[in-house]
């Protein structure tokens, strides 16, 4: 199982181009010397706009004007003629591609809700809470579409809403399960009627098809890059090309610099009887990579690195930044530095911004960064943040044999230390030398 991941401070699309050219995305398959390889290789990118920002990126690479370049395929936009006519394409999962319903129009969906919604408002128990006009009832239209869309894409069932809402809660709780009734019953019914299904789930049906030809039967390469798998449907379709003799997934800003612990406590940290002891931190960036390693059966330490992270990059800025607020401290000394200047022409002179760090006063262990010219005076104001400016110069590189502050390896004087911050949820520390 081939899975990479390219660093946030690198290029993503062009690093996974010229590694695809390279031959280092799939072992024996080389576009450098013979571009034509390229028209075996199939690349599922998650847009249609990086899809032509790479025709691009290819032509840049392969430094020629014209050149005949992989089938470049967006997920969620799977073209159904490849797989209606494809080999072997009579029965995927059970379902052959042109026997999939059509999908029903954004328009014709939104118009159609607000009819429902419009009907449900008039109710005797509805009329009071619902103000009336077309704006409100295409507002809660659209809503309602919203709501319906992210419960097919989690494959999760109307009927789990029922324990949301206990008898003991106010009735208005109650009065909002007979609004979702409408999607619940109402519109099941009206689609059946129609013969048509809902977008997202037409997707996620084309998205599975495509799993499975991919998986009876491929030739040449197949790449997968820019995708966290935060889609079920979409996390399947990645482990399927994970499993491919010639297949590859690039993951995009994997966090390598997280420790080890903290990294577990994304997903949750379970204990011998399988309960939760440290619940998921489901809105963490990282959740769904996560998620997408264990689906593949792998560590993150299995995963290979694309590319080298910028000298000056903020990899580490954004690892501690995001650090989850349910990890342990940092038991290692924190070092703030400061980076090279950003240079700005102004009336022919050149200016350089100043970097200030602000350490709360109200929550001593919550540290944020702001941007600052001047430190304000914080005399009057007993609760004000207090600032302390820094100013702008390169800092060295540190030696790898000794730890920065220690005795072999004295602080440099554009940086301060500060040992046991605790992660605030929304901003922790950087813990190693990276520009800020």
């Amino acid at each position: 199982m081939r899975v990479f991941s390219v660093p946030l401070s690198v290029p993503f699309l062009r690093t996974v181009i010229a590694a695809l050219v390279d031959g280092r995305l799939v072992e024996g398959f080389e576009a450098r010397r013979d571009p034509l390889n390229l028209a075996t290789a199939t690349l599922y990118l998650p847009t249609r706009r990086a899809g032509r920002l790479a025709r691009e990126i290819f032509l840049d690479e392969l430094k020629t004007d014209a050149a005949i370049l992989p089938r470049i395929v967006a997920l969620g936009d799977i073209d159904e003629d490849e797989l209606a006519f494809s080999e072997g394409s009579e029965q995927f999962s059970g379902v052959a591609p042109l026997d999939i319903p059509p999908r029903l129009g954004e328009l014709e969906r939104r118009l159609t809700l607000a009819h429902l919604v419009a009907a449900w408002a008039k109710s005797p128990v509805s009329a009071p809470l619902v103000v009336g006009g077309p704006a409100s009832t295409l507002a809660l239209a659209g809503d309602l579409a919203r709501l319906m869309d992210d419960m097919v894409t989690r494959g999760v069932a109307w009927e789990a809403l029922d324990r949301l809402v206990p008898d003991q809660f106010d009735k208005y709780w109650q009065h909002s399960l007979e609004f979702l009734r409408i999607a619940r019953k109402a519109w099941p019914e009206h689609l059946k009627e129609i013969g048509r299904i809902e977008p997202a789930e037409r997707r996620d049906r084309l998205i599975e098809a495509e799993a499975a030809r991919l998986t009876a039967h491929h030739e040449g390469p197949v790449v997968a890059a820019g995708s966290t798998g935060s889609m079920p449907a979409t996390a399947k379709f990645l482990n399927a090309v994970a499993g491919l003799k010639l297949g590859a997934v690039v993951l995009p800003g994997l966090d390598t610099d997280l420790d080890e612990e903290a990294w577990q406590t994304i997903g949750g940290v379970r204990d011998a009887q399988g309960k939760f002891t440290t619940q998921p931190s489901s809105n963490h960036p990282q959740f769904a990579m996560h998620g997408l390693l264990d689906r593949f059966g792998i560590k993150r330490s299995d995963v290979e690195i694309l590319g080298t992270p910028a000298l000056q990059g903020r990899d580490v800025l954004v690892s501690e930044t995001m650090r989850p607020s349910s990890a342990m401290p940092t038991a290692t000394p924190v070092m703030f530095c400061s980076a090279t200047p950003t240079s700005m022409k102004r009336s022919g002179k050149r200016s350089a911004k100043k970097l200030t760090i602000v350490d709360s006063v109200r929550s001593p262990t919550s540290t944020t960064m702001r941007g600052s010219r001047a430190p304000r005076s914080t005399s009057a104001r007993p609760n004000a943040s207090i600032k302390m400016p820094i100013s702008i110069a390169p800092p060295p590189s540190p030696p790898k044999s000794s730890p920065i502050g220690s005795a072999s390896q004295p602080r440099p004087a554009n940086c301060f230390q500060i040992a046991g911050l605790k992660p605030s949820g929304s901003f922790a520390a950087l813990r190693r030398w990276s520009a800020l």
